[in-house]
């Protein structure tokens, strides 16, 4: 079933998407992860980025190709249904829409126990998750009013954020210690070794994959967007690779210059603090609401469109694809996505949000790869788009990297459950679809 487009008025443009890739991947990991990094892999957190970035990379690709051969909204999904078929296509756009709120989800709580820092009554869990779950509600009104409200956020928030991590950067590259980088001392006393085991460093990548995500919101709405298999791939290769280098140089310089990075809960304002003082530590911490603020803001634009995308092809109920005759807006999805988003914030913490979030990736990540073959031989005459080189070899390898991390690095018991659960969750809801469109079908005339 083919897309509604949007007027003119309301459709995304090159500068519009490159902002939300650079929300959906510069969101919290950055500002609260390069402890947890360096405490599994010590100084190879560094090269952490790095591999997690090729591997990225070679994914983002694969998007690149399927987004190019696509202009509706709906990214792995479209892809996947595309390729295999409705039920596996379901499949996955169930695990990329639960991948998406519980991200958005994550990084709204992670901003109020980061906001707790200038406002010391954000300390409680309880106030933690209302003041999240309120600014989800209150994305969710701006996207409401209308695209251009929603979009015009999400750039204010992507340009916003990037400053601080520069300056981090920039101020903190002349401290870098080689003596903490290459003397081991960073983490003499702490639970890593400079040089850590291939499965600490595997577990490191794991942990920078939630980092480095966010490149796959990007083709989500293309139906929404101006030239779509132009714009979506230029917009997912640059947001990634230039986050990569990003990453890599803040890591570097948070390395370097804190001697007790490793476990951190602020690991950058912290780091922040040795080299530029109280003042440089409070502008990191902004800087972190801020990102975090971006990244939800980016989110609140693109889960309603899963949402939509399911429903225009009869695999959830058609008022989820309902737009509003003024704003052009999905308002259902839209409330829908604010209101599973508050309750998930306001409940749930923001460590268990991430591991979570990361196993679901992958489940949309495999799928698209894999989809990227298939779409080759089912759409030789299709529309003309961006075709990666050396035939398969790159989809194989995207595809093999993915299930090789999430086998190494051994996700929890507990994550590994909890993404089965929301699955077989997604299983029912498609059964009970199909049995709703059999007992509407009109039968046969005799």
């Amino acid at each position: 079933m083919s897309e509604s487009r949007p007027r003119a008025a309301h459709r995304l443009s090159l500068a519009d998407c490159l902002a939300l890739g650079v929300n959906g991947i510069v969101g919290s990991g950055i500002f609260l992860l390069p402890g947890r990094l360096a405490e599994v892999a010590g100084l190879s957190s560094i090269i952490a980025f790095l591999v997690c970035g090729a591997l990225c990379g070679v994914i983002a690709l694969c998007f690149a190709e399927a987004a190019g051969l696509f202009d509706r909204s709906g990214g792995p999904y479209v892809y996947a249904r595309a390729a295999f078929g409705e039920p596996l296509g379901f499949a996955v756009g169930w695990m990329a829409l639960a991948s998406a709120v519980l991200g958005m989800s994550a990084v709204a709580r992670g901003l109020a126990q980061a906001a707790s820092a200038f406002a010391p009554a954000l300390s409680e869990p309880a106030l933690q998750g209302a003041a999240a779950a309120a600014f989800v509600l209150g994305l969710g009104a701006l996207n409401a009013a209308g695209l251009r409200a929603g979009a015009g956020a999400s750039n204010l928030f992507s340009v916003a954020k990037l400053v601080p991590l520069v300056l981090f950067i920039a101020l903190g590259l002349p401290h870098v210690s080689g003596a903490l980088l290459f003397g081991g001392g960073a983490y003499a006393v702490g639970s890593a070794p400079a040089l850590p085991s291939f499965s600490g460093l595997a577990s490191a990548v794991f942990i920078a994959v939630f980092a480095l995500s966010g490149f796959e919101v990007i083709p989500v709405p293309p139906g929404e967007t101006a030239d779509a298999r132009r714009t979506v791939p230029i917009s997912v290769l640059a947001s990634l690779f230039g986050a990569v280098a990003l990453y890599t140089l803040v890591q570097l310089v948070a390395v370097g210059t804190d001697p007790a990075l490793a476990g951190s809960a602020t690991p950058l304002a912290d780091a922040a603090r040795i080299f530029a003082g109280p003042v440089g530590a409070a502008a990191i911490g902004v800087g972190a609401v801020v990102s975090m603020g971006g990244y939800v803001a980016g989110s609140a634009i693109v889960v309603p469109r899963y949402f939509v995308a399911l429903a225009e092809d009869r695999l959830l109920p058609a008022a989820l694809a309902s737009r509003s005759r003024r704003t052009d807006a999905p308002v259902v999805a839209i409330a829908l996505t604010s209101l599973l988003g508050a309750g998930l914030c306001a409940f749930l913490d923001f460590n268990r949000l991430v591991d979570v979030t990361t196993v679901a990736l992958f489940c949309q990540y495999v799928p698209t790869c894999l989809a990227v073959l298939v779409l080759r031989q089912r759409r030789p005459a299709g529309p003309p788009g961006w075709r990666l080189p050396w035939g398969p070899a790159i989809p194989l390898v995207a595809t093999a990297a993915s299930i090789a991390l999430v086998i190494v690095a051994r996700p929890g018991r507990a994550e590994l459950t909890t993404a089965a659960l929301y699955l077989a969750a997604g299983a029912i809801v498609y059964g009970a679809i199909r049995v709703s469109r059999r007992t509407r079908a009109p039968s046969p005339s005799r």
